[in-house]
């Protein structure tokens, strides 16, 4: 599960420096939250006017797989937040006592 949760952590950093405020001399934080059976990841940013999603891409295309990576590997993601704030979540299922 690590590894699963560094790659999506990954690109949601990504995602937060891209294409939000805080890749325009903003910051973000990194939260991990750990449940029985879950965790939690949260990537919190400086917000967007557009709304965090899942998009199509070309074979060839060099980028815009990130959330469908998120998508594919989380038991759940999520966002909320809007242009002046946003908390981009998933959350992975694991067997860890």
């Amino acid at each position: 599960m690590v590894d699963e949760a560094v790659l999506l952590t990954s690109e949601l950093c990504t995602n937060a420096l891209q294409h939000t405020g805080s890749g325009a001399g903003g910051t973000f934080e990194v939260t991990v939250l750990r449940g029985p059976g879950c965790a939690r990841i949260e990537v919190h940013d400086e917000g967007s006017k557009s709304l965090p999603a899942t998009r199509d891409c070309g074979q060839l295309s060099e980028d815009g797989r990130g959330l469908e990576v998120v998508r594919l590997l989380a038991y759940r993601w999520g966002q909320r937040g809007d242009e002046y704030g946003r908390c981009v979540f998933f959350e992975l299922r694991c067997d860890c006592p």
